[in-house]
């Protein structure tokens, strides 16, 4: 007998409201009368534990119950027998109504094995149309027909019935379920205190249960553009003051091609609209319905056909980023992360992409100036200087909820604080990777531990949420016109923290690693010799070393290392788009070279002096020496193969070394105090990367120096007067020495 662990609850957030009243009824609510969006906190948990039944009429605490989930139904079970205790009445805000609805935001735990759905449902991200008032009904009622003559306007699905639909099911036509996937668009916009205020915007999608179909010899891919990709439309467009734009396609699955098998789908729970009376029925899938395997597969095949027929060019360096040519000079550049797609065009040939592309689909609307897109908020001036946050993502992000209790610091978290701690650390690391790397560490730390956590890092994680959404509006800029997109050079910045971390591997732990962070940029080439110049956020990444260093140069290079090898394959993408990368090029690393140079930087000075000395050390270390010989690779040897004899000023790649007190990568690699970030969030908001040392730096050398030269010439006096007296000895007669025993 196969004994199968308890599952551990996860949690999401949600906003669960109160109803603000003079006087408040302990009877249990009715959900006919009754919004769902309309319960206190108790209330709605107490909702999902008596009234949440299945077909059996089993609730859920009896089905985890079944399914062996013990504490998970004990969860539940308290909360329905909690009903009657009574709730203290709770006064209305002074110049409110007495009818007017706040909400409280705070994290609930949801069993883990939930499905996708149900979770968003209990999370309150989905809306639940059995649930919801009347009010919500009729918008969801709305929103439901206008996704249904979408189907019907795109020929997305065929009713079968009667006879036919006896003889194909009949026949073992295989057959999947759907469902309704109801949200609110505005959702992110609704603030706490504020929700009275909020403007709902309804949208229901038809979905189907792909998981429930064979997918054997089903190829389910699909690319889309990195984060990175993105990046680099954004400098495009500030380089050449292009207007940055982005569109949102209508139904885009329903405008792929048609499906090349049969697949009929069980109409959802609710039915359809327009359907009802007409039980029973199938709809035979014309085209890929989201939720099936292949769907954005086809979709991804689709758009690159008619991107192609266009005459643009994808990038195989970077699928779905397209580019467009005019006299071999680049003049459209162009991402797509599924149906959302962003763009930066030349104005004489931006009707490649609006009127020729789009006119095989269907466009929803056309932003620029100010919109979302994939999750960060653009903004672009006048002028064409883009600036990219995560303003709306950061401040709907709730803490981890926990009681003190007189807990220290080392006691073991429960298993709800870590839960939770995963689900708000999962939105702080995505939030890090897209426009704030300041917190790259603190994430990447936190998620190390996190697996067994401490009440301390439960605590460090609030102060991190805390922090950031102090400043949220802070993020990435990107100047217009300081330098030519196809001039600038790439720049890879590095840093590591040498034996300050641990490795936890099932639930081991491996204590003195290091941790690394690279940052690469797009910026001018007064930065090749000087010390000020513009740059452009590419990428950035930081990491726990896998390898443990015995060192800090061995950890400074291994940092070195990953910098410039992903610096590399960013100058490689860009020398594509460019147009000067070929297909089969065997010598791609001298042809990129020579489009574009590369500037590595690093604070260690002793890296620095290995790279560039002219005669290779060896070290006992020989995975050291090996990763050494890597970087003096790009700088020492000439395309066919011999060495250079001398480094010119002409060449591709330099290591630069530069003061630890203009390293923007600090913050990627270790934790400071509160202004430990200022330098590099005034490298993010302004765009411009000082590397001229700070005053109290320069002090500090000068102390360390004049102290080195005052221990130098003590000891060098102190030799001196040891050496007159070893002259005087060895001078002396022996009457003297006999005087001296005497």
């Amino acid at each position: 007998m196969v004994m199968t662990p308890k599952p551990t609850p996860v949690t999401s957030q949600a906003a669960t409201p109160v109803l603000r009243s003079k006087q408040r009824k302990p009877e249990t609510p009715n959900f006919g009368e009754i919004s769902l969006d309309e319960l206190s906190a108790d209330d709605q948990a107490r909702s999902v534990a008596r009234s949440s039944k299945d077909p059996k009429g089993e609730t859920m605490a009896e089905q985890f119950k079944r399914k062996g989930e013990s504490q998970a139904a004990e969860i539940l079970e308290k909360l329905a027998n909690s009903q009657n205790e009574p709730q203290p009445s709770k006064k209305p805000r002074e110049g409110s109504p007495d009818d007017k609805v706040g909400f409280i935001a705070e994290r609930i735990a949801i069993p883990l094995g939930t499905l996708k759905n149900r979770r968003k449902q209990l999370a309150g991200t989905n809306l639940v149309y059995d649930k919801a008032d009347e009010k919500t009904r009729k918008g969801l009622d709305a929103s439901r027909s206008k996704e249904w003559k979408k189907w019907m306007d795109f020929n997305a699905g065929v009713i079968v019935e009667g006879k036919e639909l006896h003889d194909l099911l009949k026949e073992g036509a295989p057959e999947i379920p759907t469902q309704w996937i109801e949200t609110d668009k505005n959702a992110h916009l609704k603030r706490q205190g504020k929700e009275h205020e909020h403007v709902p915007e309804y949208k229901s999608r038809m979905v189907a249960c792909g998981h429930l179909e064979d997918a054997e010899g089903i190829r389910a891919d699909s690319p889309t553009c990195k984060t990175e990709g993105f990046n680099i439309i954004c400098s495009f467009a500030a380089c050449n003051a292009y207007r940055l734009k982005t569109g949102d396609l209508t139904n885009a699955y329903f405008t792929a091609d048609n499906m090349d098998r049969l697949l009929l789908l069980r109409p959802p729970r609710g039915g359809i609209p327009e359907m009802r009376g007409r039980e029973p029925y199938r709809i035979a899938a014309n085209k890929p319905v989201y939720g099936t395997k292949d769907a954005g597969r086809k979709f991804y095949n689709t758009f690159k056909k008619r991107a192609l027929e266009c005459g643009l060019i994808e990038m195989r360096l970077c699928r779905s980023l397209y580019a467009y040519y005019e006299k071999d000079k680049l003049v459209i550049l162009a991402g797509a992360h599924v149906d959302d797609i962003m763009w930066a065009a030349d104005p004489k040939h931006e009707y490649i992409i609006t009127e020729q592309l789009f006119s095989h689909f269907l466009l929803n609307h056309i932003h620029e100036n100010k919109f979302r897109f994939c999750g960060r908020d653009y903004e672009q001036d006048s002028e064409g200087t883009v600036t990219i946050t995560c303003k709306n993502n950061i401040e709907k992000i709730l803490p981890i909820k926990y009681e003190r209790r007189g807990r220290k610091a080392d006691d073991k978290a429960d298993v709800q604080e870590i839960s939770q701690g995963r689900s708000v650390i999962g939105s702080l690391a995505w939030i890090a990777r897209q426009a704030r790397p300041e917190y790259c560490y603190s994430t990447s730390r936190l998620q190390s531990v996190i697996a067994q956590a401490k009440f301390k890092h439960i605590q460090q994680c609030n102060a991190v949420l805390q922090d950031i959404q102090a400043t949220s509006d802070i993020g990435i800029t990107y100047q217009a016109k300081k330098f030519d997109f196809e001039k600038g050079i790439l720049i890879s910045i590095s840093d590591a923290s040498w034996a300050n971390d641990e490795k936890i591997i099932d639930h081991h732990i491996f204590p003195r690693r290091s941790q690394y962070g690279r940052i690469n940029c797009i910026g001018s080439d007064d930065l090749w010799e000087g010390t000020e110049g513009i740059v452009h956020f590419i990428g950035w990444k930081s990491g726990l070393i896998k390898r443990l260093c015995r060192s800090t140069f061995r950890a400074e290079t291994q940092g070195c290392c990953y910098s410039m090898e992903s610096g590399v394959a960013i100058r490689a993408l860009i020398s594509e788009m460019l147009g000067k990368k070929l297909r089969h090029d065997l010598n791609w690393e001298d042809t990129t070279a020579s489009v574009m140079r590369h500037l590595w930087l690093t604070d260690c000075e002793s890296l620095q002096a290995a790279v560039n000395n002219p005669c290779p050390q060896p070290y006992e270390d020989k995975r050291l020496e090996i990763d050494i010989e890597g970087l003096r690779e790009y700088i020492w040897e000439n395309a066919d193969g011999t060495m250079k004899d001398h480094v010119t000023e002409d060449q591709h790649d330099k290591l630069r070394w530069i003061d630890t007190s203009s390293m923007i990568c600090d913050p990627l690699t270790k934790a400071g105090t509160h202004n430990f970030n200022q330098r590099l969030h005034e490298c993010m908001t302004t765009g411009i990367l000082n590397l001229q040392p700070t005053v109290e730096s320069q002090m500090k050398k000068l102390s360390q120096q004049k102290l080195r030269r005052r221990n130098a010439e003590a000891k060098a006096a102190k030799v001196e007067e040891d050496a007159i007296e070893t002259d005087a000895i060895d001078m002396a007669t022996p009457q003297d020495m006999a005087t001296d025993i005497k």
